[in-house]
């Protein structure tokens, strides 16, 4: 009897150091599992990481307005500003040293150059001709630039407007044979009220329909100084060496 309880006990223990053997192992091989689970998920990261960085690098902008666009803002720099310093300076100074303030602007910003280049653009296309342009569009556009130029309209239909137009502001004394001005009954406010409202044209100031600042529900006039009439100041110093008797 003692003998069996003995052997019954040895082998218990024998048993229960199988079955910790084998929990042991399990517990040691889902470790592994999870360990190897981790590296291939944080290989997988690095391996898209650098997929993306280069499908970035694969799209940056190659072309030649790229470089142009890239080149002009760097051109803009002033490197031997700090920018901690004047951070403007920094990223404008170039650029200003390079751009003198027209005589005829009160301000002149890189959308003002662009304008420019621009224009000059666009007048290349007009000036070209319609044979130059393939689309209907661009044909019409070049057609009717063209027409501004055009010496029969202007010799038989301005000079009778500019005419009509004199007449209708009360005369003109430079050229008195058109229409004398009676200044008895001329007034300058009527006159100039006509010029703006009728002509769109500002001589002195600008006035316009604006929201109230103050009470964005109602309008109110609003009022600037004006530019000059002619493009700059040269235009009123400059001898004419064209005149022509135009009426």
């Amino acid at each position: 009897m003692g003998q069996e309880s003995y052997e019954s006990q040895e082998n218990s223990k024998i048993h229960g150091l199988h079955h910790r053997t084998v929990i042991t192992f399990l517990v040691i091989l889902v470790l592994l599992l999870i360990t190897g689970l981790i590296i291939a998920v944080v290989v997988l990261q690095n391996n898209q990481k650098g997929t993306d960085n280069a499908n970035a690098n694969n799209t940056q902008c190659k072309t030649d307005s790229c470089y142009a666009a890239s080149s002009i803002i760097l051109g803009s720099i002033n490197v031997s500003a700090n920018p901690c310093d004047n951070f403007y300076q920094y990223a404008c100074g170039s650029w200003l040293a390079k751009n003198d303030l027209p005589d005829d602007r009160v301000t002149y910003t890189t959308f003002s150059s662009v304008a420019e280049k621009n224009e000059k653009i666009l007048r290349g296309v007009l000036a070209a001709g319609v044979a130059t342009q393939s689309g209907q569009a661009e044909q019409k556009a070049i057609k009717y630039y063209q027409s501004c130029f055009s010496d029969k309209h202007t010799e038989t239909e301005s000079r009778p407007d500019l005419i009509s137009m004199v007449k209708d502001l009360g005369g003109w004394s430079a050229v008195p044979s058109i229409m004398p001005i009676d200044f008895n009954i001329w007034h300058y406010n009527t006159v100039l009220a006509k010029i703006v409202s009728k002509y769109d044209i500002n001589p002195l100031f600008y006035t316009w329909i604006d929201s109230d600042l103050k009470n964005s529900k109602e309008t109110v006039i609003s009022m600037t100084q004006s530019g000059l009439t002619l493009p700059g100041v040269q235009f009123y110093f400059v001898p004419e060496t064209h005149a022509v008797n135009f009426i």
